[in-house]
């Protein structure tokens, strides 16, 4: 934000987000602009996934400090339960901010207001929500205000064995679910066992959950269920979904 220097920001124990994994600027209770000889400091937290990123996020951050003269940007890099830092020193008063957030525990800083709307800083700055790709910033919207820019995100890929495909029949690398599914059963009845393996993390399973046409809520009870026994998350999607779930997935188990 241009006008960084000059904003006052909000008392409120909130946080303004920027979001993919999310930069966000968090506000402790109580909270006013630390200044340092003349200067307004903001405290940054960051947590980068190479040296690469680090680099890029430094040189990002030189860039802010040269237009921000009068701005103190001090930013801490946690390397180690990030997310869990976070929470603590947030719920204490104490959290950053600014600093990154991803768009799984997003939902609950924006339920628990721990977010601040940034529609209105986005009108200043000349900032429209339509730049941005609507699944990514949607993961930051809720109830008509935006709480979070995407900063970054990842995709999912697939990495095949040629080899083992061809020995299997397989002429072209799965397209869809259908095609997995096919060179699944391909696979296990050439290699007598499934060979095919998923990651069994929520955001990156959750992209062959709705690919096997299943979803997590029903229309009618637009909820999540938790069993902590359901799966590594302890989410799961009600019964007829998650049967239908079960069994597209099983030759990929």
């Amino acid at each position: 934000m241009r006008d960084a220097g000059k904003q006052l920001i909000s008392s409120r124990a909130r946080v303004l987000a920027i979001p993919g994994a999310v930069a966000a600027y968090a506000v402790s209770r109580g909270f006013s602009p630390a200044l340092a000889q003349d200067k307004t400091t903001v405290k940054l937290r960051s947590s980068t996934s190479s040296g690469a990123e680090t680099d890029l996020y430094n040189q990002i951050l030189d860039d802010a400090r040269a237009a921000l003269p009068d701005v103190d940007i001090q930013n801490e890099l946690v390397t180690d339960q990030y997310l869990t830092k976070l929470q603590t020193d947030i719920a204490a008063g104490s959290g950053p901010d600014i600093f990154f957030l991803d768009s799984l525990p997003a939902p609950n800083f924006i339920f628990s207001e721990a977010l601040l709307p940034i529609d209105d800083y986005m009108a200043k700055d000349g900032v429209k929500a339509e730049d941005f790709y609507p699944g990514l910033i949607g993961a930051f919207q809720s109830g008509g205000k935006t709480y979070g820019l995407p900063k970054d995100w990842s995709a999912l890929g697939m990495v095949y064995n040629t080899t083992a495909l061809t020995d299997a029949g397989i002429t072209a690398p799965p397209a869809n679910w259908d095609d997995l599914r096919t060179a699944a059963q391909a696979l296990a009845d050439a290699q007598g066992a499934p060979r095919i393996m998923i990651p069994p993390s929520f955001d990156r399973y959750l992209a062959f959950h709705y690919a096997a046409g299943a979803s997590v809520t029903m229309p009618e009870r637009p909820r999540l269920r938790s069993r902590s026994r359901a799966s590594p998350t302890g989410a799961t999607a009600p019964a007829r979904c998650s049967r239908r779930s079960r069994e597209g997935s099983a030759p990929l188990a």
